[in-house]
């Protein structure tokens, strides 16, 4: 089994598909949750995460850090959703209501407080401009270091550290 970051990037540039299946079983779900908060329509956000992978296949081998593998799919995964949204996309036929897709009903012991705080959250979110919000969802949600931001972002650790700062302290403003 490939543990390391390193590891999967050696398997898939070797070519060896079981790199490319262990890759997507670690960041898959992690990179569609990325892409669905910044697009709103879950197809989109499924083929953005799909396209992520096939880019990964074919353009791994110029990473220069092996290591880093993470932070990479996360920008690969950022540059298609910006493609997508910048892209005019015919209407789906079957339109999802905004959330329901991701809605799961909770029915264990705490699960109306847990229900709220989301909602508290996601309106709080709202007053946030969508700089902030992709730097709280980066840092707080997908769990990423400061640099790793940085790298998604394209810009340098301290700029990324500014706006993780800013985006906090609106967000708390808002809460």
């Amino acid at each position: 089994m490939l543990t390391r970051d390193s590891e999967l990037v050696a398997s898939i540039v070797a070519g060896d598909p079981s790199g490319l299946a262990a890759a997507y079983d670690r960041y898959a779900e992690p990179l569609y949750k990325y892409c669905r908060s910044m697009l709103s329509n879950p197809a989109d956000a499924a083929d953005a995460v799909q396209d992520t992978f096939v880019i990964a296949s074919s353009r791994l081998a110029e990473l220069r850090d092996p290591g880093r593998l993470r932070a990479w799919l996360y920008a690969v995964a950022r540059n298609e959703c910006l493609r997508i949204l910048g892209s005019p996309r015919p209407a789906p036929r079957l339109t999802v209501p905004p959330g329901m897709a991701d809605t799961v009903i909770d029915i264990t012991e705490g699960a109306a407080e847990r229900a709220e705080l989301r909602a508290l959250r996601t309106t709080a979110a709202r007053g946030l401009n969508p700089a902030e919000r992709e730097v709280l969802e980066l840092k707080l949600r997908q769990g990423l270091e400061a640099a790793e931001v940085a790298d998604v972002l394209g810009v340098s650790r301290s700029q990324a550290a500014s706006l993780a700062s800013r985006a906090r302290g609106q967000l708390e403003a808002c809460l």
